[in-house]
C-alpha cells in the first residue's frame, strides 16, 4: 500500500517505522507520520506524539482515543500538501 503521507513510497518503507517507534529525523517527517496516523486511524501514535502543552492534549486518554477514532473514521484524508519546510 502507498503511504498516505504522499511521499510516493510504500507505507512499509515510509511512515510505518515511525509508527512502530523509530526516532523521527525532523518536524517534516513528524507531520507526514501524524497525517498517515490520522488516515490509518493509529490513535495511540497520535496521542504519543501530541505535546502535553497542546490544546488538543487530554489527560483522559480513554475518552481522547474514542474521540480521535470517531474523527478519523468520519474524515476522508485525501492528501497532504506541505507548502514549506525549513
Amino acid at each position: 500500500m502507498d503511504c498516505p503521507c504522499g511521499s510516493e513510497k510504500k507505507y512499509e518503507a515510509c511512515c510505518q517505522a515511525y509508527h512502530k517507534g523509530e526516532i523521527l529525523p525532523n518536524a517534516l517527517q513528524l507531520m507526514r507520520a501524524r497525517y498517515s496516523a490520522y488516515a490509518l486511524r493509529l490513535v495511540d501514535y497520535l496521542i504519543k506524539t501530541t505535546h502535553p502543552a497542546s490544546p488538543l492534549y487530554s489527560e483522559n486518554h480513554f475518552a481522547w482515543k474514542r474521540h480521535l477514532a470517531k474523527f478519523c473514521e468520519a474524515t476522508h484524508f485525501r492528501h497532504l500538501e506541505i507548502l514549506a519546510f525549513h
